[in-house]
């Protein structure tokens, strides 16, 4: 199942990636492949993203002004130790070898 564009998702973290939730169903679970983007992004210290989903992507929105996110319990997320707390734009990998969260800076 995928979520509808523009709707309101969640992502919560767990060991093997990023669980999809929308209105409280989990569309997709973190064994699942996807590549997602999403606008308007809210990043809290506990690792939960909450955002407005735009669609999936298969890496062409990715070029050299977007910079990969850090997660790390103290601070959150994080670019070199600063702290973001939203994004405009951002986009999450989560495949069996490789997980990220990457922002997409304008």
């Amino acid at each position: 199942m995928t979520p509808r564009r523009n709707s309101l998702i969640t992502l919560h973290p767990s060991k093997k990636g990023f669980n999809i939730v929308e209105k409280n169903e989990v569309i997709k679970n973190a064994y699942d492949d996807y590549f997602i983007y999403m606008k308007n992004a809210n990043l809290r210290n506990d690792g939960v993203i909450e955002g407005r989903y735009l669609g999936t992507t298969q890496g062409n929105l990715i070029d050299d002004y977007c910079v990969e996110l850090n997660y790390d319990r103290n601070i959150g997320y994080n670019i070199e130790g600063v702290r973001i707390r939203t994004a405009k734009m951002l986009a999450v990998k989560n495949y069996e070898n490789e997980k990220r969260v990457i922002i997409i800076i304008e």
